[in-house]
């Protein structure tokens, strides 16, 4: 049987019950007593045994049974669970994902370098574990040096069922109840505790997918228990005649343990039933009832409700939207001279089928924040423990969703901020005790939704950041002036930290200090349309608050006019736009400030900011008025003066190759309806540069 066809349901799945395995692994540590959380790892490494056996990946297959095996030690109460026991498990499971990460690469993986992994269990085990010599995986030195490169053929015929993922998982349990299932013991005679016929009945889930795959895997695996005979026969499993039900009789040498350690590994099998044939049996009390099955329905010929679409394709589809928009605003322009109510109606029609199709689309790219926060609990689990620090990591609102193309971007900057808070905000343990701090330091990820922007803030509750220190750094390092330094607010000052060459660290540690910086942090954020701001209050921590858009690619944007040239503002950025009057401007020592609302803002010219000398001069406003916008910037924004304003517009934003990405205050560039482009401003980031240069 050609088993390659099933090789990427099998990486999928493996990689679930991976990730499941480090999230339970982490709690299990919290919680060392949860037994329901040590039964859920072992069933993860079950299922990850029994597809590897399934699939004849014999390495997987190797380990996978030796982490069972310790954690059978650990659900008996055998022996403590402790740190060090944590992390001989993560060891192992990420072994495993090094070896699923070589079936994904190879035809044949030949699993070479990994029998340091079985080695290192097995050593570490028979140290530390009573009783785990009698494991079967403990009772030889067996590794991946005994285990063949090739393994020869179990199913001599190829057989095709249109899919199979190779899952093994257990029976279901009762409600509420997370421990395996308590099977009945049987009180038998010698001849029917060990060996003997046994009457089996299996009942498979009425949504399992590919069930006639399923099926014919659970009858070999009988199979390879003794005599089997079954209904339906393997030959009828192949023709499709399976309609979720199979009856078998087995003959076998194995003893009842066995038998339940197959039966409970088969895949898509909701329940089962185990009882010896022509043997009187006693049952303790309560009396088991056998398991009930409802009549399945005939299996009908039904097409997938889901399919697989790369992301590509995606991409494409965004890109071509991107392009409707910009013939539709073309259109739209063309159409004006005619008045024409008709084409007007039509115009409209197709804005809205657009409008439409992009929502539709950016729906199937959205995905969870979870997607890349599921890591962060092992990440920063890990750090802690290199650095001899105690951490909890707490994480809300990992249901927001965000478009694929700005996940992607955000792993390595949100690592950083990790990294930087374990290394140098939190102290150790001792020294929090000291400061009456407890013993475990604290880091918060809170994610929430405001309007079309996604916020993220990021906190420590370490010993947090001078801001004068920073000032002295900057200044000693040449990266601002004294005069400059001088005249900046706090939060001015701790964004120092994210100029190239910044670091106020004595010395690189194994944890950060490499790779990434917080310049790359910041750059990376804005090239995405966000922003980032830091603040900290010594002995107290550090807060980094990110400003991201949900989507990139099309976004609403308001063209303004300066000095007689079109800019593109992303209305997500903006609080409001305003008419000011010239007498509500007043001169400070920090420049020009605003009366509005009762408030005094900072006001800034785009025309200045810009750098825009010698443009041509608008015609003054008859009654006098200037127009603004009052920019979102926390809570400190700021009101920016242009010419005029344009209109507002669905953009297609395209993102700005080199030199043009290096210049500051640049998000992109879209194209009007006419065929002109028009540059993308991100103001906080252009009145940033400007302040500091």
């Amino acid at each position: 049987m050609d088993l390659s066809k099933y090789k990427s349901l099998f990486i999928s799945e493996s990689r679930e019950h991976l990730e499941e395995m480090t999230n339970n692994l982490l709690v299990l540590e919290a919680n060392p007593s949860d037994n329901s959380v040590m039964d859920e790892i072992f069933r993860h490494a079950h299922s990850i045994k029994g597809m590897a056996a399934s699939m004849e990946y014999d390495p997987i297959e190797v380990l996978s049974h030796t982490m069972e095996d310790v954690m059978d030690i650990f659900r008996k109460g055998l022996a403590p669970i402790t740190p060090e026991a944590i992390d001989e498990l993560l060891a192992g499971r990420d072994s495993i994902s090094v070896m699923v990460d070589e079936v994904e690469r190879a035809d044949k993986p030949r699993f070479k370098g990994h029998k340091k992994a079985i080695d290192r269990i097995k050593i570490w085990g028979r140290k530390n574990l009573p009783d785990i010599g009698d494991k079967p995986s403990f009772k030889t030195s067996a590794s991946f040096d005994d285990v063949p490169e090739t393994p020869p053929e179990t199913v001599a015929e190829e057989t095709d069922f249109g899919g199979f993922d190779g899952e093994v998982v257990s029976p279901e349990t009762p409600a509420g109840d997370g421990a395996m299932p308590d099977w009945p013991d049987y009180h038998l005679n010698p001849q029917t505790q060990k060996g003997g016929k046994w009457f089996i009945k299996l009942g498979f889930e009425g949504e399992t997918e590919a069930p006639a795959a399923r099926a014919f895997l659970a009858v070999k695996r009988m199979e390879a228990l003794g005599a089997l005979t079954s209904e339906p026969t393997i030959e009828q499993i192949r023709s499709g005649k399976f309609e979720g039900v199979i009856k078998a009789e087995l003959e076998t040498n194995s003893d009842i343990s066995k038998i339940r350690e197959v039966l409970d590994g088969l895949t898509g099998v909701k329940s089962y039933q185990l009882e010896p044939v022509g043997a009187s049996i006693e049952v303790e009390e309560p009396p088991v009832q056998p398991a009930q099955f409802e009549s399945p329905e005939p299996a009908t010929a039904e097409l997938a409700r889901t399919v697989k679409v790369e992301t590509r394709a995606l991409d494409a589809f965004v890109n071509a939207v991107g392009e409707l928009l910009t013939v539709k605003s073309g259109l739209r322009d063309i159409s004006r001279p005619f008045d024409s109510p008709e084409l007007n109606i039509t115009l409209d029609r197709l804005e809205a089928l657009i409008h439409d199709l992009h929502s539709q689309i950016m729906d199937v790219r959205m995905m969870p924040l979870e997607t890349i926060t599921s890591r962060f609990p092992r990440t920063v689990r890990d750090l802690a423990r290199t650095a001899a620090k105690e951490i909890d990591l707490l994480i809300t609102g990992q249901d927001i969703e965000l478009d694929r193309a700005i996940l992607e971007r955000l792993n390595d900057p949100f690592l950083h901020l990790l990294r930087n808070s374990v290394d140098h905000g939190i102290e150790f343990p001792d020294e929090r005790e000291k400061l009456r701090k407890p013993r475990k330091g604290k880091i918060t990820v809170e994610a929430s939704r405001e309007k079309d922007m996604i916020v993220i803030v990021v906190t420590d509750d370490g010993k947090g950041i001078d801001a004068e220190v920073i000032k002295e750094t900057a200044i000693a390092r040449g990266l601002v002036d004294a005069e400059n330094a001088e005249h900046m607010s706090v939060e001015e000052s701790l964004m120092l930290i994210c100029m190239p060459g910044f670091s106020t660290s004595e010395q690189v540690s194994f944890i950060s200090g490499r790779g990434v910086g917080m310049d790359v942090v910041k750059s990376t954020i804005e090239s995405i349309g966000g922003t980032m701001r830091i603040s900290s209050t010594l002995g107290k921590g550090i807060v980094t608050t990110l400003h991201l858009p949900r989507t990139v690619s099309i976004l609403s944007v308001l063209l303004v006019n300066v000095c007689n040239q079109i800019f593109a503002v992303p209305i997500g950025k903006l609080l409001k736009t305003v008419e000011i009057r010239a007498k509500d401007i007043k001169e400070s020592q920090r420049g020009h400030m605003v009366l509005l609302d009762e408030d005094s803002l900072p006001l800034y010219d785009l025309k200045e900011l810009l750098g825009i000398e010698n443009g041509e001069k608008p015609a003054n406003k008859d009654n006098g008025m200037l127009s603004a916008l009052v920019v979102d910037h926390g809570n400190r924004p700021f009101v920016v003066k242009v010419d005029s304003f344009m209109g507002q517009e669905e953009a297609f934003i395209r993102p700005l190759g080199r030199p043009l990405s290096k210049i500051e205050g640049l998000a992109g560039i879209m194209t009007r309806g006419d065929g002109k482009p028009v540059f993308v401003l991100d103001i906080s980031n252009l009145r940033s540069g400007s302040a500091q240069s």
